[in-house]
């Protein structure tokens, strides 16, 4: 099985690339994720080639994403603090995680993964030859995991999470998978469920926790910065007497039930609306304008704010942020948190507004946030059944309510989520 794999995993890719092609010229941003660079450039296979082995240890970090990207690289940093000689090489799939990452100081090696040929695998693992490698929750590669350990390289899966819904467990496929995550040394899940789920894949199992809860705090401090900080005040002027909800990764829906309970006298009147939209190109943009005028109430892009020096940005109903990187501090002015995702899907992470201590309103879909589901069943964030306006204004007025309460629960339950990333390094004795 193990030799016959991987011509089947390189023929089941090439298909996939040869569907996929053809569709990427009605898709601009398929294209582009196809069209990236991948894999290391020459530069860097001769800094790996000529680096000291005998001075320096290799660790490999992969992550799908941005998020995903955030959680090995606290693990990494803190792993570095304790020994300063590691040599941190750090790879992505997909494109935003490398156009958001690529000048990231921590690592000293940075590169995108190229699609997971088992002979491209090998040659990234001979070039690399780490001492370890670990995956940031679930972006395994059938044929990576194969390389590496034909190669006697250890690696790991850390904040490991696994739908009970996932094919993974499922028959015929859970067969394939055994065979992938036996060759994995250990999994770190990030609860005990997860756990159980992952040990019908895999013998060598435990629980860690999550390693996002300390991802999240260290970059909030990391952001306390100067310059955002007194963005963030600037910002927050603008409300005046009102209160302030923070809709982050925000998306057209959500974004209209925000505008339509904002179109309610008592509201507006009470509240200013800032909202983070998940997308911020233009023809989103101007969507949400578009919808705002047509309720009639005022707005301001926050670029535009600055253009103007913040002059008259009392008198607007509602702040649309239309930079990246400010989300995390947004929530540190906020009264209320709505956490985009909940009506198209897969609510997003919940775990900012957690840290400060803010009553959270989202959708229905929660079921792929552990944290949501736990925080929703200890009535701590409120996740709405449908999309009437009026029962966005119901939840906010019993989240405000229950706020006092709210607010040191959440900081309780969040301290206990930390330190995941002491729990690994302990299992390696860093």
């Amino acid at each position: 099985m193990n030799a016959l794999l991987p011509i089947l995993l390189d023929l089941s890719i090439l298909i996939l690339l040869g569907i996929l092609y053809p569709f990427s010229l009605f898709s601009s941003s398929l294209r582009k994720n196809l069209r990236m660079p991948r894999n290391l450039t020459a530069s860097q296979k001769k800094i790996l080639r000529t680096l000291d082995r005998s001075r320096q240890r290799v660790l490999w970090f992969h992550a799908s994403s941005v998020g995903e990207y955030e959680q090995g690289r606290i693990l990494a940093q803190r792993w570095k603090e304790k020994n300063p000689d590691v040599f941190l090489v750090f790879s992505v799939f997909s494109l935003s995680g490398y156009s958001q990452r690529k000048a990231d100081r921590l690592p000293d090696l940075f590169f995108s993964l190229p699609f997971d040929f088992s002979w491209t695998m090998g040659h990234l693992a001979d070039v690399i030859r780490p001492e370890k490698v670990f995956y940031a929750r679930y972006d395994v590669w059938p044929n990576m995991a194969l390389a590496l350990f034909r190669r006697n390289i250890p690696q790991y899966i850390f904040s490991a999470q696994i739908s009970p819904r996932s094919l993974r467990l499922k028959k015929p496929f859970d067969f394939f998978y055994k065979n992938i995550y036996g060759k994995i040394n250990h999994i770190f899940t990030v609860d005990t469920e997860n756990m159980e789920r992952f040990q019908r894949l895999s013998p060598s199992v435990s629980v860690a926790g999550d390693t996002r809860f300390d991802a999240i705090e260290a970059r909030i401090r990391d952001n306390s910065i100067a310059s955002r900080k007194e963005l963030i005040q600037k910002i927050k002027s603008c409300a005046v007497s009102r209160k302030i909800l923070v809709a982050g990764s925000s998306y057209l829906d959500s974004e209209k039930i925000i505008i339509q309970a904002w179109e309610n006298p008592s509201i507006r009147d009470q509240f200013m609306a800032i909202l983070f939209p998940h997308h911020i190109n233009p023809a989103h943009l101007e969507k949400i304008k578009e919808m705002i005028n047509e309720a009639g109430l005022s707005a301001e892009l926050l670029s535009q704010m600055e253009l103007n020096q913040y002059k008259g940005c009392r008198k607007n109903n509602i702040i649309i942020v239309d930079k990246m990187g400010l989300l995390t501090q947004g929530y540190s002015m906020a009264d209320l948190a709505y956490v985009g995702g909940g009506f198209e899907g897969s609510v997003h992470t919940v775990i900012e507004p957690v840290f400060f201590g803010i009553p959270v309103i989202t959708g229905p879909h929660i079921a792929n946030s552990t944290e949501a589901v736990e925080l929703a069943k200890m009535e701590l964030i409120h996740p709405l059944s449908g999309t009437n306006p009026e029962d966005f204004i119901t939840a906010m007025k019993v989240c405000l309510d229950k706020k006092k309460w709210i607010n040191p629960r959440m900081r309780e339950y969040f301290n206990s989520k930390k330190n995941a990333v002491k729990s690994i390094l302990k299992y390696f004795q860093v």
